[in-house]
């Protein structure tokens, strides 16, 4: 949910909404957040829970944290344009969904 806010935010300030220092501090709080949500998963692997298809888990919860980084990347010297942080936080979110329902 947190991150589709996100992404809409950050859709509104490529529109030209006064939301900006919102939407790129909402994009960093997403990027700690879903890495908090693989490393309890990863803890919950780890602890003998597995889900139907561990291979196709595993690869969701690599790529959750992976797609913003690979993307926008943390060494840019530029900020990442809005409309490119609006798209990877709903691929994102996508992942992170996939990755809840692989355990079912």
């Amino acid at each position: 949910m947190y991150l589709g806010v996100v992404a809409l935010l950050a859709l509104a300030a490529g529109l030209g909404a006064p939301v900006e220092p919102a939407a790129r501090s909402g994009f960093v709080i997403a990027q700690v957040c879903v890495a908090i949500l693989v490393v309890a998963d990863l803890a919950t692997l780890a602890g003998g829970h597995r889900p139907p298809e561990p291979v196709t888990h595993i690869g969701y919860a690599l790529a959750a944290p992976a797609i913003p980084l690979l993307v926008v990347g943390p060494r840019r010297e530029t900020p990442a344009p809005l409309p490119l942080i609006t798209l990877v936080m709903a691929v994102t979110a996508v992942v992170v969904v996939r990755l809840g329902q692989t355990w079912a």
